[in-house]
C-alpha cells in the first residue's frame, strides 16, 4: 500500500505518538506512585526501599522507551547494568572517597549505602517492565498499527 505526500508522514507521525505516550502515561503513573511512597511510607523502609527501588527502575525503563524506540530486551539490560553500577558506586563508596557524600544531589541519586536487596529490587523491577512491555503493551500497539494499516471495510 503505498502512500503519498503527507499522509505517510502524519501516519508514522500517530505511531510514534500514540508509543511515545503510551509509555509516557506509564512513567507518569509510575512518578506519582514512587512520590507517594517518599510521602507516606519513609518511616517504613521495606516499602520506601525495596518497593521504591524496583519501581524506579520501571520508571527509568519507560522514561527510555519514551524517548526513544529500542530493543526492549536491550533496554531492559541498559536499565538492569546502570542500576547495578549504582549499586556499585555505593558498594565501593566511591562518593565518601571523592568527598561529595554529603551533597543532597549525589545522595538523591547515587543513594547512601549498598543494599544487596536492592539488587533483587532492581532485577524484579527490570523483569517486570519487560515482561509487561513484552505481553501487553508491544502486542496492543502493534494491533493498534495493524488496524491503522489494515482498516475495517465500510458497509
Amino acid at each position: 500500500m503505498a502512500m503519498s505526500g503527507n499522509s505517510g508522514s502524519a501516519f508514522w507521525s500517530s505511531i510514534f505518538y500514540t508509543r511515545w505516550l503510551v509509555y509516557l502515561l506509564i512513567s507518569l503513573f509510575v512518578l506519582g506512585l514512587c512520590i507517594t511512597i517518599v510521602l507516606l511510607f519513609s518511616k517504613q523502609p521495606f516499602v520506601r526501599g525495596f518497593v521504591g527501588d524496583t519501581l524506579i527502575v520501571v520508571l527509568l525503563y519507560c522514561l527510555a522507551k519514551t524517548l526513544c524506540d529500542v530493543s526492549s530486551w536491550k533496554l531492559a539490560m541498559a536499565v538492569l547494568i546502570f542500576s547495578f553500577t549504582i549499586e556499585g558506586i555505593q558498594f565501593l563508596r566511591l562518593a565518601e572517597l571523592l568527598g561529595i557524600s554529603k551533597e543532597p544531589l549525589v545522595r538523591l541519586t547515587i543513594g547512601a549505602y549498598f543494599d544487596p536487596l536492592d539488587l533483587l529490587a532492581y532485577l524484579l523491577g527490570t523483569a517486570s517492565i519487560y515482561l509487561v512491555d513484552l505481553s501487553l503493551i508491544l502486542p496492543l500497539q502493534q494491533r493498534a498499527q495493524s488496524s491503522r494499516e489494515n482498516p475495517p471495510p465500510q458497509p
